[in-house]
């Protein structure tokens, strides 16, 4: 009985860690290149450990043995707490990172002269997205990108 909690309880305290990597990895790469597309599976990892303690625990109760203590109430309140805290700082980002709109953070123009949508919370953030409009002459600022796809242009403010 104590080996099945026992792995249990790792996989709760193991998709914990994957949760703490996944967040830092995103959280790094939305400030540096603005992109975070491998950094996904850290995540899914998670979830795989959670599913298995899961799993674990249902098996424990189906077999009449009481499985959980106070620790173990700690540990999954610290696992929603970190995902929740996790998809409110990263989701917000990650939706004006690959879906520029108002509100999008810039870096500074690369040697060939290209800004990368990043994270605002990053030093690197140079420009944010002060107004949409469709046309660079409707910009009432020096700096704009245009894109073509949505026939629109995003109006950038230096960041002080």
């Amino acid at each position: 009985m104590n080996q099945v909690l026992n792995a249990a309880r790792k996989q709760v305290l193991f998709g914990i860690a994957w949760c703490i990597g996944g967040t830092g990895a995103l959280f790094y790469a939305f400030g540096t290149t603005g992109s975070g597309f491998i950094w996904y599976g850290a995540f899914l990892g998670s979830l795989v450990h959670w599913y298995r303690a899961v799993t674990l625990y249902r098996a424990s109760m189906r077999l009449g043995w009481r499985v959980l203590r106070g620790s173990d109430f700690v540990a999954v309140g610290a696992a929603i707490a970190l995902v929740v805290g996790a998809v409110r700082l990263l989701v917000p980002e990650f939706d004006k990172i690959s879906s520029p709109k108002l509100g999008t953070c810039w870096s500074a123009p690369s040697e060939d002269g290209f800004s990368q949508a990043i994270a605002c919370w990053s030093d690197k953030a140079a420009f944010k997205t002060v107004a949409v409009v469709s046309s660079p002459e409707g910009c009432s600022t020096e700096y704009y990108i245009e894109q073509s796809a949505p026939n629109r242009t995003l109006c950038n403010a230096p960041i002080d």
